[in-house]
C-alpha cells in the first residue's frame, strides 16, 4: 500500500520511518526477553494502514504529536492482532507464527498487555484528553466486537446487523478513530471530523468484507494463513451468512457448520453453492458500496489536501490480493 501511494523521500515516507523507529524505541525495557518479542512483532511487516492515515490527514502539523499517535494506532492494532489469535487459536499471522503458536498464549496475554500499556503511554503524552478518549472507547468496541463474535460462533442463524457489530469493533472503530486522531491534531473543523469518522469506519467495512472474501478465494501464500480458516474458526463471516439466506436447501450446509464437518470434500461444496449463488461478487458490491460512501465523505471534507491519497487508498482496499 505504501508504495501505491508515497513517493520515495516524500513527507509521509518520513513519517512512517519516524513511526517505525519509534515504536522499536518505545517497546524496548530492561527485559530483554520482552524486547525478543516485541522486536519479533514490531518486524514482521504489514500495511502499516492507521499510522499511514493519521500521518496523512494530520499532516506536518504538531508533527512529534502526530508521530507519537500513529505509532499508539499501530501498537493498539498489533495487541490486538496478538489476543485475537489466543482467542482463535491461530497459528500463522502474516505468513509466520503467531506469538500464541511460538512460544504459549501466557506469554501472548502478557506481550499484548505489555503493548497497549505502551501505547497509552504515548497517548498520555501528547496531553491531549479528546484523543485519548477516543482511543480508549476504540478498544472498548473492539472488545465487544471480539466478544460478540465468540457468542456467535458456529450459529447458523447469525445476522448481518450482528455481523456488522462485530466488524465494527473488529476493524472500522480503530481506522475511524486514526481518521478522527488526524483530524483533531490538524485543528479541523466538527464537520470535517465527523466527515473523516464516517470514511473511517466505510474503510474500516469495506476492509473486513474483503478479508472475507479473501478467506474464501484468496491465495492462501498471499493471505499467510490457510483458506476457510474463519469457518473452520466457527466464524460465519459475511459470505456464509448471504449465503444461508439466499439457499432454499440450506440444511446441509448447516448440518456441516453446526456439526464442524469441514473436511476438504465438504468445504468445496460451501464454495462450489457460494459460486452458485454469485455470493462472493454480491460480497464485493456490498464492499464498493461502502468504499463509495467513504468517498461520498471526502468530497464533503473542506479542509484536506490529501483527499486523493485517502481515496486512492479506499480504491486500494477493494483490489488487493485478487
Amino acid at each position: 500500500m505504501q508504495q501505491i501511494l508515497l513517493n520515495k523521500g516524500s513527507n509521509i515516507e518520513h513519517g512512517l520511518d519516524k513511526v517505525q523507529e519509534m515504536l522499536i524505541e518505545v517497546c524496548k525495557s530492561n527485559s530483554q526477553y520482552c524486547n525478543h518479542l516485541t522486536e519479533y512483532l514490531l518486524n514482521r511487516g504489514g500495511k502499516r494502514l492507521r499510522p499511514l492515515l493519521v500521518i496523512l490527514i494530520a499532516e506536518n502539523n504538531k508533527l512529534d504529536e502526530v508521530i507519537k499517535v500513529a505509532a499508539a494506532s499501530e501498537l493498539i492494532h498489533t495487541a490486538s492482532l496478538v489476543h485475537d489469535d489466543i482467542v482463535d487459536n491461530s497459528p500463522l499471522r502474516r505468513g509466520l507464527q503467531t506469538i500464541n503458536s511460538k512460544w504459549n498464549n501466557s506469554v501472548a496475554v502478557l506481550v499484548g498487555d505489555f503493548l497497549f500499556a505502551r501505547a497509552f503511554e504515548l497517548l498520555c503524552e501528547i496531553k491531549q484528553g479528546e484523543i485519548l478518549s477516543h482511543y480508549t472507547k476504540a478498544i472498548t468496541y473492539m472488545s465487544i466486537g471480539e466478544l460478540e463474535q465468540l457468542s456467535n460462533r458456529f450459529k447458523v442463524n447469525k445476522t448481518q446487523e450482528q455481523y456488522y457489530l462485530e466488524i465494527y469493533g473488529k476493524t472500522g472503530v480503530l481506522i475511524a478513530t486514526c481518521c478522527k486522531a488526524g483530524g483533531i491534531l490538524r485543528d479541523m473543523s466538527k464537520a470535517d471530523v465527523d466527515n473523516l469518522t464516517i470514511y473511517g469506519t466505510e474503510l474500516g467495512y469495506a476492509f473486513q468484507i474483503i478479508d472475507d472474501i479473501l478467506d474464501i478465494k484468496g491465495s492462501e501464500n498471499a493471505l499467510g494463513k490457510p483458506i476457510f480458516n474463519d469457518l473452520k474458526e466457527g466464524n460465519i463471516t459475511l459470505p456464509l451468512i448471504l449465503l444461508l439466506q439466499k439457499m432454499p436447501n440450506k440444511g446441509l450446509v448447516e448440518e456441516i457448520i453446526v456439526d464442524k464437518r469441514f473436511t476438504d470434500s465438504n468445504l468445496r461444496f460451501i464454495y462450489n453453492m457460494l459460486s452458485e449463488y454469485n455470493i462472493l461478487e454480491l460480497c464485493l458490491e456490498i464492499a464498493k458500496n461502502h468504499i463509495q460512501k467513504a468517498i461520498m465523505s471526502l468530497e464533503k471534507i473542506t479542509d484536506c489536501k490529501e483527499k486523493m491519497k485517502l481515496k486512492e487508498i479506499a480504491e486500494f482496499v477493494l483490489s488487493r490480493n485478487f
